[in-house]
């Protein structure tokens, strides 16, 4: 059955997702509660293993949201402004003194992307590339435009936050997002990279051109996308920080104040507040719509872009907002 069919006003959660050909986990949740959440396919296929809501994934660009937060618990504390320019912490960084936080956050720095380079499977691969190495990479050629002139989706602005997050702060940008945001929401299953976790607990994706894609340099990622998590966490970070939970009022606004692209600090705001991620055979994707009270998050390990967990999404969203609530599952 075709997605346009399984996905029908009233239809059946599961034989909607299963049309997508999709592997990975799915949550639903209405107002907060849980109204759906299961595994699609196998987390391992050497062992069978499957896929569970508890299954932990790469998230790739969805940790965005959490180094956004994390610069504006910074600036609650007074430790940094988003109206600072670059070269206070970066004092030969090029237009620096042009280029602010904000600018970063937002995808308006004009600083060319890292992950737009040929060879960033080897960069990814390589244990020897850490952050300042990539920092190099980007840090050493002019802005393409003049810092807020546009938006363009820059990988290079969060690695850029990360080295900031880290220099006012004193301590490792994993230890932060564990302190000030992991920890206080008893997001167990999240953390840098998946080292931490044991092999039972995680998925592993695969290529068609290089089979198992196991190791990941997390230092590469850094801030702009090496987080890893699971559907149950995200959910607790979404009602944390939509309730708030985790920012004063001032930096929630902030953070949800649409800019060019339609992009805020770590999400992009329309119809739905949503951010996808796609990173080395994982892609996943956050979305709430607030005003149907309605979050739906989604993680995959078969190699597919962002593009289309966000197809499942919206599917999803359609059909269960239309009917009133999730069909049978």
């Amino acid at each position: 059955m075709p997605p346009e069919e399984a996905c029908e006003q009233g239809g059946n959660v599961r034989q909607c997702v299963e049309a997508h050909g999709f592997t990975g986990s799915v949550l639903v949740a209405k107002n907060w509660e849980v109204v759906f959440e299961d595994g699609f396919g196998l987390a391992d296929n050497n062992t069978g293993r499957l896929n569970t809501p508890d299954t932990v994934f790469r998230i790739g660009s969805i940790t965005k949201q959490f180094t956004a937060a994390l610069v504006l618990s910074l600036q609650e504390d007074g430790l940094l402004s988003v109206d600072d320019s670059i070269d206070q912490y970066f004092p030969d960084f090029h237009d620096g003194d042009n280029i602010t936080v904000h600018h970063l956050l937002t995808h308006t720095s004009g600083i060319w992307n890292y992950t737009d380079t040929p060879d960033l499977m080897a960069l990814l691969q390589n244990p020897e590339s850490g952050s300042e190495h990539v920092y190099s990479l980007f840090s050493e050629r002019r802005p393409i435009f003049p810092a807020g002139a546009t938006f363009m989706y820059s990988n290079s602005g969060y690695h850029l936050l990360g080295l900031i997050i880290e220099q006012v702060a004193g301590r490792p940008y994993e230890q932060l997002v564990q302190e000030r945001i992991f920890q206080p929401l008893g997001m167990q299953s999240s953390g840098f990279g998946d080292d931490d976790f044991s092999e039972p607990d995680v998925a592993l994706a695969y290529s068609d051109e290089l089979g198992q894609l196991r190791y990941i340099n997390h230092n590469v990622p850094f801030a702009a996308g090496a987080l890893v998590s699971n559907v149950k966490d995200i959910l607790k970070w979404d009602k944390a920080l939509f309730e708030g939970e985790l920012l004063e009022p001032d930096s929630f606004t902030r953070m949800f104040t649409a800019g060019l692209g339609a992009y805020g600090y770590g999400w992009y705001i329309g119809d739905s507040y949503v951010h996808a991620g796609g990173i080395s055979g994982f892609s996943a994707i956050n979305s709430y719509w607030a005003d149907d009270g309605i979050v739906i998050v989604i993680m995959s390990n078969k190699p597919a872009s962002p593009q289309a967990v966000e197809s499942v999404s919206n599917d999803l969203y359609r059909m269960i907002s239309t009917s009133g609530g999730p069909g049978g599952t």
